[in-house]
């Protein structure tokens, strides 16, 4: 008996040892994928001013492929000590769990930490005029009865720039809670429910609920998502939801609740008329719905037409601005765009990360064209980042097409069904490398930026009456939208802030040099030309000035 105790104790011994390294591997992963090793800093393990950016993308990337690397070897070589792990057994179990619970558990998560990242942004005034100030001000103003106007805008009625009519579906809700941060909690809400058609999209088509939670997973960290979070708000982000229950509709043959799905698309923005131009399209071509098809094709046509021909001129009282981003299109300048590298660049960006699997399954990858030739031709190179809300009405269709091409692979060849789920695993290690910081780094800068002074600016900002009128800077905007007329300083050094000022008549202005207009003239220059235009100073502190304008 002693002989075999023995004899059996190195072996347990090792088996504790692997179990403990692998162990100890993955919560080092998790620490550096969620926290970027922010903490490492905050411990003072780093330098001060160590933990930048890049060293969080470089940690998330080394860690993830590490990791991958470790279990993938360790799966392949070893295969059954590997099953054996605690945390394949742990992963094992939790893949167990009923679909609805662990989609659920991860929209609730992600809805909480982008919340939360949110409102510490508004918090450190980082949030700004463009867009959170401008959505939240025409939302105050519809409330009193000024349908969509925005000061912000040059005095116009929202539809008169964008055509998002979406917005209105917000105003009992601002009515209720009249506070910017709102649309910080209904944007993030939307998005973290995307999740759930998601996964049914998933289960459908694979019918692997593990493979589903993997999809659910990506999306989780899919980097374009979290970066139009970060971006303040956009109402075309709300219409992701919708698109995807669209789609579901058409596939199960629910006409009714296409169309009723496809009305929050179609107000979502102008140009997401694309979006359920092409959903029409796939009616017609794909699903044998020819009449569907071509009802949606010709009145989501007609309706661009009109919204940018009538609406927005009529609203604007001038032609339609966004038509500018497309006024030197092919024949003239085809070959130049077609030859720019850096357009091509920015398709590799959007397919790059799910391995081109989409172009597997052409109906669906079609889906992807009406946002993503919009990008492509675009004059402004903005449109092609993926760090702003560009993506939104591409980020569902790129999932769906991913899932449906997945799926597609396997249905052709044996050999990819026996190893599918590895297949979708190595999916998400290539979007968990390309995540970018996680959320606990944006929050840990704003959090650093937040002092005393930024309280006592939001205390102060937030005392002005709301019939006052306001001329301020682009990250001080969203504390004063509560009133008809607030006004953005200008970013040029003509009109100078005392002639923009008095041109508007504003009541107050209020500047920061934290803030400071980089192009305009310095800090002391303006305020004694503010002062000379009658403004006197009403409170002073640490680089804020409030100005009044006297009263004669």
């Amino acid at each position: 008996m002693n002989d075999r105790s023995h004899a059996g104790a190195p072996g347990l011994s090792v088996s504790r040892a692997l179990n403990l390294f692998y162990l100890l591997t993955g919560v080092v992963t998790a620490f550096f994928l969620l926290t970027g090793g922010i903490p490492l800093e905050q411990w003072h393990l780093l330098g001060k001013g160590a933990a930048t950016k890049a060293f969080c993308i470089k940690s998330v990337r080394i860690s993830v492929l590490c990791f991958a690397v470790l279990s993938l070897t360790w799966a392949v070589v070893f295969p059954n000590q590997f099953r054996k792990l605690w945390v394949i057994r742990g992963l094992r179990e939790f893949f167990s769990w009923p679909l609805r619970v662990t989609v659920s558990g991860a929209a609730v998560v992600y809805s909480a930490i982008m919340i939360a990242v949110g409102f510490e942004r508004h918090a450190a005034l980082d949030t700004r005029a463009f867009d959170l100030g401008i959505f939240a001000q025409a939302l105050w103003n519809t409330v009193r009865g000024d349908f969509l106007y925005s000061s912000l805008k040059g005095g116009i009625c929202l539809l008169g720039d964008h055509i998002s009519p979406i917005l209105v579906a917000l105003v009992p809700l601002y009515a209720i809670i009249p506070d910017p941060r709102v649309l910080l909690v209904v944007q993030p809400l939307a998005t973290a429910a995307c999740m759930v058609p998601l996964a049914w999209i998933a289960m459908r088509r694979l019918g692997d609920k593990r493979e589903a939670l993997l999809f659910v997973l990506m999306f989780f960290f899919y980097m374009p998502a979290r970066a139009a979070l970060r971006e303040d708000f956009h109402p075309e982000v709300l219409a992701e939801i919708f698109i995807l229950l669209s789609f579901i509709a058409l596939e199960t043959g629910r006409l009714k609740w296409f169309w009723i799905c496809a009305i929050p698309v179609m107000a979502a923005k102008e140009n997401f008329l694309g979006v359920t131009f092409f959903l029409g399209a796939y009616a017609f071509l794909f699903k044998n719905l020819r009449k569907t098809g071509a009802v949606m094709m010709a009145l989501s046509a007609v309706l661009f037409v009109f919204e940018i021909k009538w609406v927005a001129p009529f609203f604007g009282k001038a032609p339609y601005f966004y038509g500018v981003n497309y006024s030197k299109l092919p024949p003239a300048q085809a070959l130049q765009i077609l030859s720019d590298g850096k357009r091509w660049a920015y398709v590799f960006k959007v397919f790059g990360p799910f391995l081109f699997l989409p172009v597997w399954h052409p109906p669906t990858a079609f889906l992807t064209l009406p946002v993503c030739i919009q990008n492509f031709l675009s004059q402004n190179p903005t449109l092609r980042s993926l760090n702003y809300h560009y993506s939104a009405g591409l980020t569902p269709f790129l999932f769906v097409s991913t899932i449906y091409g997945v799926g597609a692979l396997s249905s052709r060849w044996a050999g990819v069904r026996r190893v599918r789920t590895l297949v979708i695993a190595v999916l998400l290690t290539v979007i968990l490398t390309q995540a970018g910081p996680p959320e606990y780094f944006y929050f840990w800068q704003c959090r650093n930026r937040r002092t005393s002074h930024t309280e006592w600016v939001r205390k102060t900002l937030g005392a002005i009456a709301p019939d006052a009128s306001v001329l301020t800077h682009n990250n001080l905007i969203p504390q004063l939208v509560n009133r008809k007329h607030v006004y953005q300083l200008d970013y040029n050094a003509s009109p100078t802030k005392a002639e923009l000022a008095r041109k508007l008549g504003v009541d107050y202005v209020i500047v920061d040099r934290l803030f400071w207009e980089p192009n305009s003239a310095p800090p002391d220059i303006a305020l004694a030309e503010l002062r000379e235009a009658g403004y006197q100073t009403e409170a002073e502190q640490g680089g804020l000035t409030l100005l009044r304008r006297k009263i004669s």
